[in-house]
């Protein structure tokens, strides 16, 4: 609506800036640590897991707005601190929260998922 247009504009800028750096490093996550022997078997394994997850969030993301729209009549929005939301600004919503979520466990267990020699190296470098 003529009302949310800016936070519309806002979230889909910050989106789209960080959608290239997470696009980035997602295309990269396969190579990161990757041993020699078996490098086949990884990245088929990577691009399978990779390719149910899309299509599972896309199937997800369906059902979610199709039982938004039943719920909530022709006009499918709800209203939150008094503006109208949609079901694709939740699922947005959603998306963001899961994202920020999982950076900061990935950087909580980072200590714990980098393997010990990277750990020393990066120590030795320090000192």
């Amino acid at each position: 609506t003529a009302d949310t247009l800016w936070l519309y504009i806002t979230v889909r800028f910050s989106q789209h800036v960080l959608g290239v750096a997470t696009g980035t490093i997602f295309s990269s996550l396969p190579y990161v640590h990757l041993p020699e022997a078996d490098r086949t078997n990884y990245l088929t394994f990577h691009s399978i897991v990779a390719n149910i997850a899309v299509f599972l969030s896309l199937m997800l993301g369906t059902v979610f707005t199709t039982f938004f729209a039943n719920r909530y009549g022709d006009s499918g929005s709800i209203s939150f601190l008094s503006y109208p939301f949609s079901s694709t600004q939740f699922l947005l919503f959603a998306s963001g929260v899961a994202q920020v979520t999982i950076a900061l466990v990935s950087l909580a267990l980072s200590r714990k998922l980098t393997p010990p020699e990277l750990l020393s190296a990066k120590k030795s470098k320090k000192a």
